[in-house]
């Protein structure tokens, strides 16, 4: 790994911890995800997956805002930051309040191109309500790994 990505990586929980109140931008959920990332290649698919899904674990930032998914090519959901009954659950044609198949989107997407973002509407954690959400995923070791910002304003 080149020195200035190790760098990145190491500063990305710090950068992320202060944001609290602040408004997230595009690269915090990068850093986030790419943190994501480092944690399931260091300690495992098992112990990664179950901290991902920990409502008050490490991958749990920003008032709630930022958080980790992890699907399967298939759709199934295996780590969810926010609602962690939706592990295990086949969610390839969730939609969201728009009529979205974004989980499907989102994969295909991923399976074609590694990594992208994605417009959508989802639950903000603050109000309860539908928002606007940008997510960021990657495909790693072939799981769709995801987090994303809510859109202020």
């Amino acid at each position: 790994m080149h020195p200035s990505k190790l760098i990145v990586l190491l500063a990305a929980p710090a950068l992320v911890s202060t944001l609290g109140a602040q408004t997230l931008k595009h690269e915090d959920a990068v850093a986030f995800l790419k943190e994501a990332v480092a944690y399931y290649q260091t300690h495992g698919r098992a112990a990664a997956l179950r901290e991902f899904t920990l409502p008050s674990g490490k991958f749990r930032r920003a008032g709630g805002e930022l958080y980790i998914t992890v699907y399967d090519q298939n759709g199934k959901c295996l780590a969810h930051g926010q609602e962690p009954g939706k592990v295990g659950v086949d969610a390839l044609n969730s939609k969201d309040p728009d009529g979205k198949p974004f989980i499907r989107e989102r994969i295909e997407t991923a399976k074609a191109k590694g990594k992208g973002w994605q417009d959508i509407q989802y639950k903000d954690p603050r109000t309860g309500r539908p928002a606007p959400k940008a997510m960021y995923f990657e495909l790693h070791d072939g799981l769709v790994f995801g987090t994303g910002i809510y859109k202020k304003g």
